[in-house]
């Protein structure tokens, strides 16, 4: 008898416990350590998260405001307008101390505001005078946050190194949902329909996997095989063919079925792919770090051009179908910025940068002056510029306070960067 009072009271302690660690995790749900993946097999199309957590229920969902490189074909080409009369308006504190030396978390930049991941794990939310609104701190993520966000009218969903993906109520900072996918996050997830569609990784075995994610809940709907390595390029959607797509270090192009995580087709590179590769009219652009361009027809993953680069590029393809050009930047010991003939691969232009640290990515808009076309990008050290597309010509230089390695984001009324090691600068049209 004794003994089974002793068991019982044994499973009253446990349950008392458990009901307290849920109550302590309910208001401070980021204190929970990372749950290991033991197993690299367990990760199945009907796989769970081992760590899962939703706080609060989401209102009905709407279209996505900020999409990472533009649109879902990743193309880096805004329907905005821009002007090459700008100038600084504000400089955020410091948020980047180069703690990891990976490239750093471009902006997401919404009509509700700045949002910005930093290498010391934190998760900012800026109003547009500059001002913080609120921050998030990403428990156990030693090499901090590197993507950026994507953001609907209400929500923002971003990943961090600790192997998580979060949703936020963007205005409040409340954290809706979080779930644990894996050891790293450090692309940015593409939003479509009720879905995100994220690239994962591991770090024993080095690995990596696509998992679409119900955006309600956070929930995975399924997890691809995995990779030969790990991941750090974003995904690319085409659902007219219903494929996404992404890149892997071990030098890989993948395409996998949208419904069903299922892998179409596979393409093998000189060398690993570190950005976005770029989706337009069935062909499917990427760089590699095997000096190397390519253009691959998006169905079959057969080769339509190759391009010998004089040194790597993990710089994303910013896409100006109307010009027929292809433009991205190289680094290491030959660094160039470069236009390639989108139909045929063929050099139109390649411009020499005194810079070893080229790896930043262009966005394309119109001039609101003459319609042309420019692209701001990357350029000199510490220096981002509006080149013309058709040329490379530089039409306008602006200084930086340090060194940027990511994305402008755009709005309206100009464009904020993230510098490398530092903060946010903001610059306005006049």
């Amino acid at each position: 008898m004794k003994n089974i009072w002793k068991k019982i009271r044994l499973v009253v302690i446990s349950v008392w416990a458990s009901a307290l660690t849920l109550i302590i995790l309910s208001k401070n749900p980021d204190i929970l350590p990372f749950h290991p993946v033991h197993e690299i097999d367990e990760f199945r199309p009907e796989f769970k998260a081992p760590f899962f957590l939703q706080t609060s229920s989401m209102d009905s969902l709407s279209e996505p405001l900020f999409i990472y490189r533009e649109n879902i074909s990743r193309t880096g080409q805004s329907i905005l307008q821009t002007s090459l009369k700008v100038k600084e308006t504000w400089r955020g504190p410091q948020i980047n101390y180069d703690i990891h030396g990976a490239s750093k978390s471009s902006p997401t930049l919404d009509k509700s505001g700045i949002y910005i991941g930093a290498d010391t794990g934190w998760i900012y939310a800026y109003n547009h005078d500059g001002t913080l609104r609120w921050s998030f701190l990403a428990g156990n993520a030693a090499q901090g946050v590197h993507g950026s966000g994507a953001t609907d009218d209400k929500y923002l969903y971003i990943g961090a190194y600790n192997g998580r993906l979060y949703c936020f109520d963007k205005m409040t900072g409340e954290l809706i949902w979080m779930t644990s996918l894996a050891h790293a996050i450090g692309d940015v997830p593409v939003l479509y329909g009720d879905y995100l569609y994220v690239a994962v990784e591991y770090s024993g075995p080095r690995n990596g996997q696509l998992v679409k994610i119900d955006r309600r809940t956070g929930q995975s709907v399924w997890v691809s095989d995995s990779f030969a390595e790990q991941v750090h390029s974003s995904p690319t959607l085409d659902p007219k063919n219903n494929l996404v797509f992404v890149g892997n270090n071990g030098s890989e192009v993948l395409a996998f079925d949208m419904n069903t995580g299922m892998s179409v087709w596979t393409f093998s590179t000189p060398g690993p792919i570190k950005g976005t590769m770029a989706l337009h009219e069935g062909r499917l652009y990427l760089t590699s770090w095997g000096a190397r361009a390519f253009c691959l027809d998006a169905l079959t993953g057969s080769v339509i051009w190759e391009h010998k680069l004089m040194s790597d590029s993990q710089s994303s393809p910013t896409l100006v179908p109307e010009d027929n050009i292809m433009v991205f930047n190289s680094h290491r010991a030959e660094n160039h910025m470069y236009g390639l003939n989108m139909k045929t691969g063929q050099e139109i232009w390649k411009k020499p940068q005194k810079n070893t640290g080229l790896i930043g990515s262009g966005v394309a808009l119109k001039r609101n002056d003459n319609r042309q076309w420019v692209i701001w990008i990357q350029c000199f050290e510490k220096t981002i510029c509006a080149i013309e597309p058709k040329t490379g010509k530089a039409l306008k230089q602006l200084s930086l306070p340090g060194e940027l390695n990511g994305v402008p984001a755009f709005d309206e009324k100009g464009f904020v960067v993230s510098l490398h090691k530092g903060g946010l600068v903001r610059f306005d049209y006049f």
